[in-house]
């Protein structure tokens, strides 16, 4: 009997196989490629989780008599670390360096940790900030991933397809969205309650829609390459989305190696 079930199993499974194959091959070309394009780059985006710790006091109790016992607290021990602020970064080595923002990271009370495509957690440490660029990039121990490739965006066109990656509030990570380059060379002035830029040269606009409590997700060329990071949008009109060029942070790696 047992034999039957494992057999029966693994011609459900084999069919099941066989069909998704099938019908991947019977899509359009362009989405397959899109599909392929999707499944090989959101594995290099990750969510980036701050932690704050909870503490709680031991106390005391000193018996007062006829029933009055006075509660002192002696001492305030850390008991645990609880899920604060979510927000998304993504590889740019395959060595375990991501690329995020400052602000993502700027809270020194907190501990920040990533989550990988696969689920699995790991602590990560902040080596370079820019509150110029609002840039930072973090270093995960012992990960190797595959890293973004990262275009020149003075080659980017209007009205190219491009793609947004990105953890909605922690609750729905490697979210993706599609749209085009509705405009480039915006300059812009950001301002939200967590932080304030006061102006975004260059800025690319996009329709391609993302989360307005999150921010730094990659912004993708139908080839995979990053071209962009989103990270702010016209709250006040729909489908205008604007996203840091690229180049900006490559021209920050060349100020960090000449200091």
């Amino acid at each position: 009997m047992r034999n039957i079930l494992f057999i029966f199993i693994v011609s459900i499974v084999s069919f099941t196989f066989s069909f998704y194959s099938q019908y991947f091959y019977q899509l359009p070309i362009q989405e397959q490629k899109r599909i392929k394009l999707i499944n090989s780059v959101s594995k290099s985006v990750v969510s980036v989780i701050g932690f704050a710790p909870t503490y709680r006091y031991i106390y005391k109790y000193i018996n007062l008599g006829d029933g009055f016992v006075l509660k002192i607290p002696q001492w305030l021990i850390k008991e645990w670390y609880k899920p604060v602020t979510a927000w998304t970064a993504f590889f740019v080595t395959s060595n375990g360096i991501l690329l995020t923002n400052n602000h993502v990271v700027e809270d020194k009370n907190l501990i920040y940790k990533i989550i990988t495509s696969d689920g699995k957690i790991y602590r990560v440490k902040v080596i370079a900030r820019s509150k110029k660029y609002d840039l930072a990039l973090l270093y995960a121990k012992w990960v190797h991933s595959k890293p973004l490739k990262l275009w020149n965006s003075d080659w980017v066109m209007l009205w190219q397809t491009v793609y947004a990656i990105w953890n909605a509030l922690w609750e729905y990570p490697n979210t993706v969205s599609k749209g085009i380059i509705s405009w480039l060379h915006r300059n812009i002035v950001a301002d939200t309650p967590y932080w304030k830029v006061e102006i975004i040269d260059d800025a690319i606009q996009t329709d391609a829609a993302i989360n307005p409590w999150n921010s730094w997700w990659p912004l993708i060329d139908s080839l995979g390459n990053v071209i962009g990071i989103n990270t702010a949008i016209n709250a006040a009109w729909q489908n205008i989305w604007f996203a840091i060029p690229i180049n900006v942070f490559k021209d920050w790696l060349k100020e960090l190696l000449w200091k």
